[in-house]
């Protein structure tokens, strides 16, 4: 019995483990003052409004934080890691 409450235990503490991690790492991403959508255009390129509105619409950063967050955590649980910014996925199969 004594084994299962430890296991038990350490699970718990992992899931909020990473959990907090996650978090941690969501808000260092965003405290990087550099616009998500500029990115993908290159740095120095001008870029029009309705062109950058476009780009963060479809990364998803034109929503809330939370909602974001909330957002790439499920994407994750599902085992969707997103596409990387060089245009490969990150989850193939074979």
């Amino acid at each position: 019995m004594a084994i299962a409450a430890f296991l038990a235990r350490r699970a718990l503490i992992s899931v909020v483990l990473l959990v907090v991690l996650s978090m941690a790492t969501f808000a260092i991403f965003f405290a990087i003052p550099v616009n998500p959508g500029r990115i993908l255009f290159g740095a120095g390129a001008f870029v029009p409004d309705a062109e950058l509105a476009r780009a963060n619409e479809a990364l998803g950063t034109d929503r809330p934080k939370h909602e974001q967050y909330l957002h790439s955590m499920w994407d994750v649980v599902r085992g969707d890691f997103g596409t990387s910014w060089s245009g490969a996925t990150m989850n193939r199969q074979g």
